[in-house]
């Protein structure tokens, strides 16, 4: 590990050096006069260059590159099957020539040894070329043993360019999630967000690496996916390049991988892929489709918030109805008036009634119609489009 020198007590908290004065015969700190000035470059003088690319079109070197989604869709696995492409300079699913190189994992919620490194193996990562940061350390006396604290983007970029230093082949760095790593930031306030993420921005171009931070959507379902990024709009804007990782609507073990921005290039498709096994017992790993997916991620987003929404009131409707006729039949109109006390609306009532394959009857005695729960063998399986439209 690099060695990262604390900040000396004859430093100001930028690093400036402090002017000393005499007080009672001994030199103590005051705060150095502040001088600004801008730093202007002709334009002249910048020598234009090409995007340099580690998955083209797709993840480029130098720059932030943002993949978010719901949890449990597979970013985590992701970033593994990325890591182990670069260790061994494999080609990219979109058959895209490969880029080779050494690779620095943060992983805040994820354990190392029984879910990451099972991961890599099963991606064929070549893991000599693959480390993840565990914590760093803090020292302020060379005496005493040295403190571990764990890593933030707020305080610690300094470490991390003095490890990058040190792996010159280091061509991808990963975040996961990028929420772990900012400490006390407001992440939804755009300037503080700004002032975490430029730094890390600066250091990816400074080293050519390209940084993957996976990040989580929010709970806004009626925005465009620009919006959908959980807190600050700066974290989009920051990235270079977006990708949304969601469910594919018409199979549901299909992930697809759908560009939502992308500074450097246009027209970028899609892509798809599924959580695969192999042997009985072992570690699922990507499993991709080379054919392109073009579809509109908005489009994507809005059918799905609007089903989740119908989901969600049909699941809670299906447990009390359960609940409601777990002890013998009851009439229809009396569960549906109970039903309105307990917040279900009618839509949702029978579309659970339907899931669970209650087919109303009526009394010849009494002419009143009765919901009744089936054995348990007779009652479905969810279909969306068999319910009701809300």
């Amino acid at each position: 590990m690099a060695r990262f020198d604390s900040i000396l007590e004859t430093q100001d908290n930028n690093g400036q050096p402090l002017e000393l004065e005499k007080s009672n015969g001994q030199e103590s700190p005051t705060k150095p006069k502040k001088i600004v000035s801008a730093n202007f470059v002709r334009t002249s003088e910048i020598q234009p260059k090409p995007v340099e690319w580690l998955w083209p079109e797709r993840i480029a070197r130098g720059k932030i590159t943002l993949v978010c989604g719901n949890p449990g869709l597979g970013k985590s696995f992701l970033t593994c099957d990325i890591a182990a492409r670069v260790s061994k300079g494999k080609a990219w699913p979109d058959g895209a020539e490969g880029c080779s190189g050494s690779v620095l994992m943060l992983s805040a919620e994820d354990d190392p040894a029984d879910t990451i490194v099972p991961r890599l193996i099963s991606a064929d990562a070549d893991r000599t070329k693959i480390e993840i940061l565990k914590s760093i350390q803090v020292q302020f006396d060379a005496v005493k043993t040295p403190d571990e604290k764990f890593f933030n983007l707020a305080d610690d970029i300094p470490v991390l360019r003095d490890e990058l230093a040190e792996r010159p082949d280091c061509k991808l760095v990963c975040i996961d999630p990028l929420s772990a790593y900012l400490a006390g930031t407001d992440t939804h306030k755009n300037s503080d967000v700004r002032s975490v993420l430029a730094p890390l921005a600066q250091l990816a171009s400074e080293h050519n690496i390209a940084v993957v931070c996976i990040d989580h959507l929010n709970k806004r379902n009626q925005t465009s996916a620009a919006y959908r990024v959980a807190g600050s709009i700066a974290f989009s804007a920051t990235a270079r390049c977006v990708h949304f990782i969601v469910r594919d609507e018409h199979d549901p073990e299909t992930r697809l991988m759908l560009p939502m921005k992308n500074n450097l290039v246009s027209d970028v498709s899609g892509l798809s892929f599924k959580l695969h096994t192999y042997a009985e017992g072992s570690i699922p790993c990507l499993s991709w489709s080379q054919e392109p997916v073009n579809v509109s991620l908005d489009d994507v987003l809005e059918k799905q918030s609007s089903g989740r929404k119908g989901e969600f009131k049909t699941d809670k409707a299906v447990e009390w109805l359960r609940s409601e006729l777990k002890n013998g039949k009851r009439p229809s109109k009396e569960l549906l008036a109970d039903g309105r006390e307990h917040g279900f609306t009618e839509r949702p009532m029978r579309n659970a009634a339907k899931r669970l394959n209650i087919e109303p009857a009526k009394d010849d005695f009494n002419g009143i119609w009765y919901w009744e729960l089936p054995s348990e063998d007779d009652i479905q399986d969810f279909h969306k489009d068999d319910l009701f439209p809300l």
